[in-house]
Formats: C-alpha cells, structure tokens, sequence
C-alpha cells in the first residue's frame, strides 16, 4: 500500500494525533508492504514521520522536500532510524505545488490532516486534497477533533447522485 500524506503546518492536535497513529498502525497490520510519502514540512509532516520511526512501522518512507527551506523539517536528521528495515529516499527538492501533486501523483490513499474541518483557499493542504479528489484518489482526512472521514464515502454519493438525479433503482443504485 502506498500511502501520501499532507497536513498543517501548524501542529497536530492530541486527538490528531491518536487517531492518525491508530490508524498507521492499523494499515501496517493489514498490509504486507507499506510505503509513505510526505513532504518534509515542519508540523504534520515532521510528526507523522516521527510516529512511523517511534513505532517501527511501514517499510518505506519517501521525502518530497521543498525548495523552500524556511518551513522543512529535516525529518531523516531529526528522527532517524535504527531499522535496517526502514528504507528512508528523499527525492530532488520541488516548488510547493509540484511537490504536492507529486506525492498525490505516488499514493494509492492520500492521508490529509488539516488545521481546521471547513476547506479553505490558499492553503497547500487543501489545495492537495482537491488535487487527490480531482484525480479520483481514495482520502482520508483527519480533523482536528480526531474524526476521521474517507473520499470517496459511498453513501454521500449515493445521496447526491439520487437529488440530482431524483430516482432510485430496485436495488438502491440511481439511473
């Protein structure tokens, strides 16, 4: 499995932050492989790389650091590993955007932790989690309060595809 992530700058909650560790530690357990891209920013990035070297999880990290040094994190330095298992590369520096649409283009499953639970312009979290909807990746997002929602939800769509469509098939599919 190939997970992405984007998050905030600022840092994560305490509830993020349980929430995003159980469930790392969750897709460890049910996949043989796991392989995670981040973007090597201060905040979110830095502590999900940081949850994945303290619990000996996943197989694979990948760093997509910006070009901008200002905001990275310097994960590989400040959290190293003792694992001969852990595989860490960190691909050429990017601008933001091109970075960010990097790590969407890699991942099968775009991990999102934002700072806040309404999506907002300018902000290169969401401006990822829209380029991920765009290209029809599965998302998980992880608010601040430790909710965890996941894109694409069947149910939500269903429901959409039926108001706008105003009819419902036997078996609950619209036409």
């Amino acid at each position: 499995m190939i997970l992405g992530f984007t998050g905030t700058r600022e840092e994560l909650t305490e509830k993020q932050i349980r929430s995003l560790t159980k469930l790392l530690k969750k897709m460890n357990s049910k996949y043989d492989f796991c392989e995670f891209h981040h973007g090597d920013c201060i905040g979110a990035d830095a502590k999900s790389h940081e949850i994945i070297i303290k619990n000996k999880i996943f197989q694979k990290i990948i760093i997509h650091p910006p070009t901008n040094s200002k905001l990275r994190a310097y994960t590989y330095i400040e959290f190293p590993s003792d694992r001969d298992s852990l595989e860490v590369h960190i691909l050429g520096e990017k601008e933001y955007l091109d970075r960010n649409k990097d790590i969407v283009d890699s991942c099968e499953i775009l991990l999102v932790c934002p700072c806040q639970k309404e999506e907002i312009l300018r902000s290169g979290t969401w401006q990822t989690y829209r380029t991920a909807r765009k290209l029809n990746k599965k998302i998980i997002l992880i608010y601040p309060d430790g909710t965890i929602e996941i894109w694409p939800d069947k149910k939500l769509i269903k429901k959409i595809k039926e108001k706008f469509s105003g009819k419902k098939e036997k078996n609950g599919n619209t036409t």
